[in-house]
């Protein structure tokens, strides 16, 4: 239905859809399948202030059962050109920060290419009034291209907020190239 990620993000709350941007009100879980279609995904993304809970998250995922798709549309562990990925240069690829709680993110393939901005593949804060975050990040793939005067970048980035008292699950993520001559970048950060 939309040409990106970020477009359906943004497009999900009309009244088509979720009709607002409180999950709660609705009892709605937004699901986001990516597909490939014929290719990469460049569009960053970025979140509007959606109202989430446990019960009512936002979920983005690559689909692998055929009950949903006719072939997976995930990597194969490795990076595969024929499944969903989403490839930005010079920000954040999944850029979280702290509008959205309760976010999970499965099965992406995510580059970032940065070679004078601090960029992440995955950045998330939590919201700032809240104590409990809830995200799960799990089977991506998320890989750096770092060059020039890019400096503090990460695979997976946990801001001041979300990495406190709060909540994320981190499992089964292949992050790699994270790294630019004496720069601190990681892998994964969580500055709580």
């Amino acid at each position: 239905e939309y040409n990106s990620l970020n477009n359906a993000l943004w497009g999900a709350y009309n009244s088509s859809h979720t009709n607002g941007l409180d999950l709660t009100a609705t009892s709605t879980i937004l699901n986001l399948p990516c597909y490939y279609d014929s290719g990469a995904d460049t569009t960053r993304m970025s979140f509007p202030a959606y109202v989430t809970s446990a019960a009512n998250y936002i979920r983005i995922y690559t689909p692998t059962s055929t009950a949903e798709v006719n072939q997976s549309q995930r990597h194969t562990g490795k990076w595969t050109n024929t499944a969903y990925s989403l490839l930005a240069s010079g920000t954040h690829g999944i850029d979280a920060g702290a509008v959205v709680d309760f976010l999970r993110i499965d099965g992406l393939q995510i580059q970032v290419t940065a070679t004078t901005t601090t960029s992440n593949g995955i950045n998330i804060s939590g919201k700032t009034t809240s104590d409990v975050t809830g995200f799960s990040i799990s089977n991506n793939i998320i890989k750096g291209v770092i060059s020039g005067a890019a400096s503090n970048n990460n695979g997976i980035y946990l801001g001041t907020y979300a990495a406190s008292s709060n909540t994320a699950y981190i499992w089964n993520n292949v992050i790699y190239g994270w790294i630019n001559g004496a720069s601190a970048d990681a892998g994964i950060r969580d500055t709580g």
